[in-house]
């Protein structure tokens, strides 16, 4: 009975070593490597949508031109109004995509140690 217990508690042991040393492996050579990828996904996602609030906000700046542009031609106030509508409108929605996405970008640029742990942290809520 002793020995049983003796060859259970060693082949135990065995396993938590091997556990251990896969751990380690991991640690030191394929987390870097996981961590390298998700900032650069994560930078390409943050700055593709900045560039599509700047898009945005070109666009909504040529349809407020051109609505403006006609409102003149015509003479009718209406459209002025609604180039006003689209532009205001336009601008806020690019104001705060560029401002969420900037940030986050700038972020994983100037700080990504913090990067990571909020991407913990909400992982973890």
């Amino acid at each position: 009975m002793n020995e049983q217990v003796q060859a259970y508690v060693i082949k135990l042991l065995e396993q938590i070593v091997a556990g251990v040393s896969a751990t380690a492996a991991f640690l030191t050579q394929e987390l870097p490597l996981f961590v390298q990828e998700y900032l650069l996904f994560n930078t390409i996602w943050y700055w593709g949508m900045s560039i599509i609030g700047v898009c945005l906000f070109s666009a909504t700046t040529y349809i407020a031109y051109k609505l403006y542009k006609v409102g003149q031609r015509e003479r009718n106030c209406d459209y002025d109004l609604g180039a006003l509508i689209v532009a205001l409108v336009g601008y806020l929605i690019s104001v705060i995509i560029l401002a969420t996405y900037v940030y986050w970008a700038l972020m994983i640029v100037l700080a990504p140690k913090v990067f990571l742990i909020k991407s913990l942290v909400n992982l973890m809520r």
